[in-house]
């Protein structure tokens, strides 16, 4: 398990907002609205949530491999249409 995290320091970036929204199927979404003050941090944290995208996504492409196998061909027989 891996487990992913951002941070800062209070004196350049400030948490504004955060909301959640649940959906039927029983997942949850986080909002968070953050202001930041200093151009270096705001390159850091996207460069965080850019390398935690890429993993979740190197993660799921095997998943998606498997997915994508083509169906085996069906073993029908044709008798040339007569009865």
């Amino acid at each position: 398990m891996t487990f992913r995290s951002l941070h800062w320091t209070d004196k350049d970036t400030v948490l504004k907002t955060f909301s959640t929204t649940m959906k039927a199927n029983g997942n949850t979404t986080v909002k968070l609205e953050l202001e930041i003050g200093d151009p270096f941090r705001l390159g850091a944290i996207l460069q965080e949530l850019a390398e935690i995208k890429k993993a979740q996504c190197t993660l799921a492409a095997p998943a998606r491999q498997k997915a994508k196998k083509p169906a085996a061909p069906l073993m029908l027989s044709y008798s040339g249409g007569k009865s």
